[in-house]
């Protein structure tokens, strides 16, 4: 069975693209983030290194990336970077892209800096920050919405007549995915890494392998009623003749092997599209966490706990987690003349 770095193939094809002194800091230097995490840290050097090819004279339009050697890179400075960032703008790539590809390069240079201390400095440090603007709402479902979501995944609600015709076999799996991020707050990430022997139906809880974290330390709970919908489908798959072993996946394809990101994120359009059609353009597997964050936030037990959301959530950085608390406060406000049914 795939290991938990799937999609391990592609990852370690980016890695033999970019230059050999990066090769440590790859392996070694993101080995506490998720897959998905290594994947997109890989691709931005990847369109830092076809930038610097194409515009920085010390290199030679003829090389390839793989060329690229530890005394080019030496050369870059503050105001080649400064340009790199420019030009991204200039792309319209949005603010918190923007900036996580200038995280990407920071912690390259970082890395060589101070772990394998055979660069000087870091020219990055010097360059302009992209400020990211914090959104004062959150597009999420409402409890409501989240009710009628979960119902079209168990009828076929709105799918076609050949999907329709498939859906017996997804139902089951599709309905303990969503249910879980619903009810947990889970990353696409950690979702799709959890093996058989990570879930504990009778504890009703699940060893979680958090970004961020060395280890998988964190230990969840869920829900009688997800505790459920998981149950059906191991049973489901045991009915089918599946094998299954601790380190076996516990969400996978028909053909067996562990369900991908990607593919999570397609069965969630399909069944936004199918049943919340206007809700289509802005729902996505992340806004099922956010959904959660919403209504856990919001709950009486709950109490508007910003520190119990944040572990709930597993943010290093509780300014991560304040985005909820600001978008439940500004709704709170916008609906405070709810008795004048819209009078001024």
């Amino acid at each position: 069975m795939p290991d938990k770095k799937m999609p391990g193939d592609k990852y370690e094809q980016l890695c033999q693209n970019l230059p050999s002194f990066c090769s440590e800091y790859l392996q070694e230097g993101l080995s506490e983030k998720s897959s998905l995490t290594q994947m997109e840290y890989a691709k931005d050097l990847c369109n830092f290194f076809e930038y610097a090819l194409s515009k920085y004279s010390y290199f030679d339009k003829s090389q390839k990336i793989t060329d690229i050697t530890l005394e080019q890179f030496k050369l870059i400075t503050v105001s080649d970077v400064n340009k790199y960032l420019r030009y991204l703008k200039d792309q319209k790539l949005s603010e918190s892209l923007r900036a996580r590809r200038r995280t990407s390069l920071t912690m390259l240079y970082n890395y060589l800096v101070y772990t394998q201390r055979i660069l000087e400095y870091n020219p990055v440090l010097g360059s302009v920050k992209v400020h990211v603007h914090q959104k004062d709402y959150v597009n999420y479902l409402t409890e409501e919405e989240q009710a009628i979501l979960m119902d079209g995944i168990t009828y076929g609600t709105g799918l076609s007549k050949r999907a329709l015709q498939e859906h017996h076999r997804y139902m089951k799996r599709d309905k303990a995915i969503v249910f879980l991020i619903l009810d947990m707050g889970l990353r696409l990430s950690e979702l799709v890494g959890i093996n058989i022997k990570d879930i504990d139906l009778s504890d009703h809880s699940v060893a979680i392998e958090r970004k961020g974290h060395n280890s998988k330390d964190s230990k969840l709970w869920f829900s009688n009623e997800a505790g459920r919908l998981v149950s059906e489908y191991i049973e489901e798959r045991k009915n089918r003749g599946d094998i299954l072993c601790g380190d076996d996946p516990l969400f996978v394809t028909l053909k067996g092997t562990r369900l991908a990101p990607r593919s999570v994120e397609q069965m969630v359009d399909k069944y936004v599209s199918a049943v919340l059609p206007e809700k289509a353009s802005i729902i996505s597997v992340h806004k099922l966490r956010s959904s959660f964050a919403m209504t856990y936030y919001r709950a009486p037990s709950v109490g508007g706990n910003i520190l119990e959301l944040q572990r709930k959530l597993g943010h290093s950085d509780i300014r991560t987690t304040q985005i909820y608390a600001k978008a439940c406060d500004n709704e709170i406000n916008a609906n405070r003349n709810w008795k004048d049914n819209g009078k001024s």
